[in-house]
């Protein structure tokens, strides 16, 4: 875990480098660029995604490949698999899209996962000599590559934050990664996160859908249905979210996109804001046909934070929180919670 001085330091050092304007949230800088969805946008969830290339990707088209990092991963022991993956191609910013191609996950940790691992470990030393990621830059300039995904396997992310209506007090989900998690293992994210990626390789092409993949994340990650289950559409859970959608006691809106500066990866982000008061408590006894099903390692750490004000979501968190907590799910959760805050003023119950 990064120190208070050495996260200053990164943060610092990303400003310099990359010229960027880093996330700013109660007077601290954090390694993150945010692209807030519009207003017209936050509807329309598969708005952010744009033209799909189905080129087929190739190691020798990469600027660099660290076969170390890759190694090291594979024989820590942790949950790995290589699987197909939404890579970034260009970002666009007007209108916010991502224009996609596909990768692997291997790919993806020996390119972005090691620039990561590169730059936290010479922080930690407070240094600042990038060998890889120098070396990367000199084939993409600095400012080229955060809107560009070319040289590098620019693994597309996602994150959802929950929130439910809990007798009344509207509360968000914050989890803890597990020690076996390929990578940030043991650090805190929002529930569910996940890697945009398709069903199987018959499938690149039409699962290019955002709002698909929240559905399918939160079933399995919240519900517990088995990944990549082919029957999600007569799921209870499934079928009943759709229902409080439809009546207006749920409702899923994009927030942005969050650019971590350490992977140089993007990260979709989306808020669920349930307002039936009935929907948590039957999630604890399964009235309703399905429940809260997330693995026993994952259930013991999630965090249930109260919305009303900054304040208190800062009370239900740890102390300097940014120095656990995953980059990209530093603006997720705030701007997830701004957006909720606006949803909740406007519900109509």
């Amino acid at each position: 875990m990064l120190t208070p001085e050495a996260y200053t330091l990164l943060t610092d050092y990303l400003t310099r480098y990359y010229d960027a304007p880093l996330y700013q949230q109660h007077g601290m800088s954090h390694p993150v660029i945010w692209y807030s969805a519009s207003p017209e946008q936050a509807t329309d969830i598969d708005s952010i995604l744009g033209h799909f290339n189905q080129d087929l990707p190739s190691q020798d088209k990469m600027s660099f490949y660290n076969y170390a990092h890759l190694h090291t991963i594979q024989n820590s022991g942790r949950n790995l698999f290589n699987g197909t993956t939404y890579i970034m191609r260009r970002l666009r910013t007007n209108p916010l899209r991502i224009d996609g191609g596909f990768g692997t996950y291997f790919d993806m940790l020996a390119t972005c996962g090691a620039l990561e691992i590169e730059l936290l470990d010479v922080i930690e030393r407070g240094m600042v000599r990038l060998p890889m990621r120098s070396q990367y830059h000199r084939d993409l300039d600095a400012q080229t590559s955060l809107t560009s995904g070319k040289g590098r396997s620019a693994t597309i992310g996602g994150v959802m934050l929950t929130v439910f209506n809990d007798e009344g007090v509207y509360k968000a989900i914050v989890s803890q990664r597990t020690a076996q998690h390929a990578t940030d293992p043991n650090a805190l994210h929002l529930l569910p996160a996940f890697i945009f990626q398709p069903m199987d390789k018959t499938r690149i092409a039409s699962d290019w859908t955002f709002k698909h993949h929240l559905y399918r994340e939160y079933l399995e990650e919240l519900v517990g249905m088995e990944e990549g289950d082919p029957d999600m559409n007569t799921h209870p859970a499934f079928k009943d979210l759709q229902a409080m959608e439809a009546d207006g006691q749920a409702s899923i809106q994009l927030t942005g996109i969050a650019f971590n500066m350490l992977t140089l990866r993007p990260e979709i982000g989306a808020v669920l804001v349930v307002h039936d008061p009935t929907w948590w408590q039957a999630m604890q006894t399964g009235e309703r046909g399905y429940s809260l099903q997330t693995p026993e390692a994952t259930r013991a750490s999630l965090r249930y934070l109260p919305i009303a004000d900054d304040e208190i979501v800062l009370s239900h968190l740890p102390e300097n929180y940014h120095l656990t907590m995953v980059p990209q799910a530093i603006p997720a959760l705030w701007q997830g919670i701004e957006s909720a805050r606006l949803l909740i003023a406007t519900y109509d119950g």
